[in-house]
């Protein structure tokens, strides 16, 4: 009996609190199967992945591209059909001539990426990055959506041949600054979203809101900006365009999804939140760790959201009695800062 009770209750208690947690607090709890470090078998691994886009299904596995912010893109494939989904990731490669139009920008800063639902265009988001010397506005050359070129098709592309700027109004610039620019970006039939990380006044606090703005996919004009302090909606660090007038978003700081609902003319009929709850893959108790940072998201062709989260270096911390509760391999990707992968199903 002893043995009995000494196996089965931890199972118990992380079952009861995995319960406790999804209805006390009302927390989106992950797919069966998820979170997943994001390193396949062969130790291919993603690198403060900031952004993801669903592309399609082909040979049974489900196709992604993301970005990293250090100017990295990867294809990961997920095989879904096991109980334990399985991993492939490679990288797309820059060409010297992408590599030489980036070299002048202090950082490759790839923030969201995301493909055009009509004609499968890759578009990705660099966030001006710059010291304030000698030049207090130097990170206005590097920010900005781009759009990128590539070998072969979606599904098979290895090489990202050319790069871009899309030519958007100033305006849309308003309030940006250096490390602070457009980590959202969803694309629709008609129009292009760019989600702010935050409106900030200063380079220590986060304010209460952001901005998204909407713009004519063809005029690149400005249809409506929303602000989003009454929405409650903090941060943007990732968006998807379910449609013209529906739009999924990712709150870092709030650890939120939202869905946004347009009307006709594009303003706001309807914002739904809905809190996640995030943890280590196979340590549903380690969920409060300091630094988890979701900032992407995306769909998958039945509706299920997709999350990765850039570990923020500088706040992610492990404290030691968490260090003592894990495994070693565990231990090892969380001190390497090893991005994850999660799976919801949809709550809207």
């Amino acid at each position: 009996m002893r043995e009995f009770v000494k196996i089965f209750t931890p199972l118990i208690l992380i079952i009861l609190y995995v319960i406790y947690t999804a209805f006390f607090f009302g927390r989106l709890e992950p797919a069966e199967g998820y979170p997943l470090w994001l390193i396949d078998d062969n130790e291919n691994h993603t690198d403060q992945t900031s952004g993801l886009t669903f592309i399609g299904i082909k040979d049974g596995k489900k196709n992604f591209v993301s970005c990293d912010d250090i100017g990295k893109i990867h294809r990961i494939l997920v095989d879904e059909s096991e109980s334990s989904p399985d991993l492939k990731i490679s990288e797309i490669t820059l060409s010297e001539r992408v590599k030489e139009y980036l070299k002048p920008f202090d950082k490759w800063d790839f923030e969201d990426i995301q493909t055009d639902p009509v004609n499968n265009e890759l578009y990705i988001t660099i966030e001006g990055s710059g010291s304030r010397k000698p030049d207090p506005m130097g990170f206005k050359k590097s920010e900005g959506i781009f759009r990128m070129e590539y070998n072969n098709d979606i599904f098979n592309t290895t090489e990202i041949t050319n790069i871009t700027k899309v030519d958007f109004p100033g305006d849309v610039f308003e309030h940006t600054r250096s490390n602070i620019g457009f980590e959202g970006l969803a694309i629709s039939d008609n129009y292009f979203f760019l989600g702010l990380e935050n409106v900030r006044f200063n380079d220590k606090f986060f304010t209460d809101s952001t901005v998204i703005y909407i713009c004519d996919k063809s005029t690149k004009a400005i249809v409506n900006r929303i602000y989003t302090s009454k929405y409650e909606i903090i941060t943007i660090c990732g968006l998807y365009a379910v449609s013209d007038r529906q739009l999924l978003g990712i709150d870092r700081n709030m650890r939120r999804i939202f869905m946004i609902d347009f009307n006709p003319d594009m303003t706001v009929k309807n914002v739904r939140l809905k809190e996640l709850n995030m943890y280590v893959p196979g340590y549903p108790f380690l969920n409060q760790i300091v630094g988890i940072a979701p900032e992407s998201v995306t769909m998958d062709n039945t509706g299920n959201f997709y999350i990765t989260i850039d570990p923020w270096r500088e706040m992610y911390k492990v404290i030691e009695s968490n260090k003592k509760s894990v495994d070693g391999g565990t231990l090892d990707k969380l001190t390497s800062f090893m991005p994850i992968l999660f799976k919801y199903k949809s709550p809207f």
